[in-house]
């Protein structure tokens, strides 16, 4: 259940209604780290070398595992809006051998599971990953689900409650979904 109010409280003089609340709450992250920060966030999400949808499963899948309703909350919304069924994304929550995941699918779900869980992923999920991705989409898999690992260990630590809307109900995917198709 998430609270109303942040475990941390947000930092003074933040009111930029506009702000979703995971904004608000970095705006504590220290000057000298917040564009690197940033920069690698926004990087995961543009990327060329891992379809949008398989990003989204591999997020999904941290969030799920990291218990981090918040993460769920706006990513389920990013799934829709780029195409994903309900029903995938519901099973996003069960087991990688659902027979709703095609192989691809599934490798990238396996290969998340061993991540969160062992932090080494064994042998047969990096070859599965690396048969279907290559080391580039391997390695951006790998980068996506971490970045994810360390938003959703933010969240939860600092308790973000989830707004009322999504991100794309409050209009905040519009740029990012334009830039995504522009690729």
């Amino acid at each position: 259940m998430m609270m109303a109010e942040p475990r941390i409280p947000y930092p003074q003089g933040d009111s930029d209604p506009a702000a979703l609340n995971i904004e608000r709450m970095f705006g504590h992250i220290a000057d000298d780290l917040r564009p690197g920060f940033s920069a690698l966030a926004r990087a995961v999400m543009h990327t060329k070398s891992l379809d949008p949808l398989l990003r989204e499963i591999a997020i999904l899948r941290v969030g799920h595992l990291s218990n981090c309703a918040y993460e769920q909350f706006q990513h389920q919304a990013f799934a829709r809006y780029l195409g994903m069924a309900e029903d995938k994304i519901q099973a996003i929550k069960t087991t990688p051998d659902n027979p709703i995941f095609d192989a691809k699918e599934k490798a990238i779900m396996r290969f998340v599971d061993e991540l969160v869980r062992d932090v080494r992923p064994s042998d047969a999920a990096l070859t599965e990953m690396r048969a279907h991705f290559g080391i580039e989409g391997t390695f951006t898999t790998l980068i996506a689900a971490c970045q994810y690992m360390t938003v959703s260990r933010i969240l939860e630590t600092t308790g973000v409650p989830i707004e009322a809307s999504d991100s794309i109900g409050l209009g905040r995917l519009k740029n990012t979904q334009a830039e995504i198709a522009a690729q």
